[in-house]
């Protein structure tokens, strides 16, 4: 049985949480958050940002159009994240791109519900960890 709730409904579930990493480029430089997810929120929380980006080896093929609103995008006004999350049969990572826009409102949800991973390593610095 997990020990804490699910971050996004916040129910305490029988089987053990997915523990998801978003990250993403900022003002502030690279921010990582970490979310904890039940079987029945992880798919809704990984679509909450539309389609990964299709891979092909070790290069990532960006879009020209933003996956949520369907506007046309340059590279610069682009709003990439990077997400990791566990299962049972190991990490899957995924990469979503969508407009600025789009972006900021999906990294405000995030953090809505999320534990900073800087201010986590912030502390275990303090305690010696």
């Amino acid at each position: 049985m997990a020990l804490m709730p699910c971050a996004y409904c916040r129910l305490v579930p029988v089987r053990k949480l997915h523990a998801c990493i978003w990250a993403w480029h900022s003002e502030a430089g690279r921010v990582a958050w970490k979310t904890r997810a039940c079987d029945r929120c992880l798919p809704e929380a990984l679509a909450a940002f539309g389609q990964p980006l299709p891979t092909d080896g070790d290069y990532v093929q960006l879009p020209s159009d933003c996956a949520l609103c369907g506007e046309p995008m340059a590279f610069a006004d682009m709003s990439v994240t990077y997400l990791t999350w566990y299962e049972s049969d190991g990490p899957h990572s995924a990469i979503y791109a969508c407009c600025d826009r789009d972006g900021a409102e999906r990294h405000a949800a995030v953090t809505a519900v999320a534990e900073s991973l800087e201010d986590r390593q912030r502390q275990d610095r303090r305690r010696g960890a």
